[in-house]
């Protein structure tokens, strides 16, 4: 780890894991040697964005704000992402969350314009939740 933080698996293997990144760039160096050949060298830099959960979202199918998307999700191997209505009911859920959810709810029928909530739970353990203004503009 040249700068930044992270904590690598097996230093010795090219294909180890990397844990414990931490927001921001992250810069790792691999050096391999072999007997009196020269050294060799490589660098990766990894850019960890902040997590963010939006409050809101248009999708109304103008290509801006159409999906709900959360900033870092891609950084975790699984997140469960659950929506209610008002009255505690579950009208949307995934279990393998990608960032695609387009204001639909279980049957794929369009959600009308209100506050909704959700929880989030990630693979790392963390669970968040908050609520999500649905509006569309069209």
């Amino acid at each position: 780890v040249t700068s930044g933080h992270a904590s690598i698996f097996d230093v010795a293997n090219p294909q180890s894991n990397v844990n414990d990144l931490i927001i921001g760039t992250s810069v790792l160096t691999w050096t391999i040697t072999n007997g009196v050949c020269p050294s060799s060298t490589d660098e990766v830099a990894i850019h960890l964005n902040p997590f963010a959960v939006p409050n809101g979202f248009s999708p109304d199918g103008d290509g801006i704000n159409d999906n709900f998307v959360i900033q870092g999700l891609a950084y975790y191997s699984a997140a469960v992402f659950k929506v209610f209505d008002r009255w505690g009911d579950i009208v949307y859920k995934n279990d393998t969350y990608k960032n695609d959810w387009n204001g639909v709810n279980k049957n794929n029928e369009p959600l009308v314009d209100d506050t909704y909530y959700y929880t989030l739970e990630l693979s790392s353990g963390d669970t968040f939740s908050g609520f999500i203004l649905i509006k569309r503009t069209k």
